[in-house]
């Protein structure tokens, strides 16, 4: 399949272990998601408004 993505998630958790359980027991478990391209922040660098 080629092409934009059909949606993007943000998703906020405590850690790099909260992330990574996120995505390999909730996300990717779904019947609905053929896909997942993980770009995780690694630093903040400027606080929004």
């Amino acid at each position: 399949m080629y092409g934009r993505p059909a949606c993007f998630v943000r998703v906020a958790v405590a850690d790099d272990a909260t992330y990574e359980a996120f995505l390999v027991e909730k996300l990717s478990g779904l019947s609905c998601v053929l896909r997942i391209d993980s770009h995780p922040t690694m630093k903040m660098i400027k606080a929004g408004p």
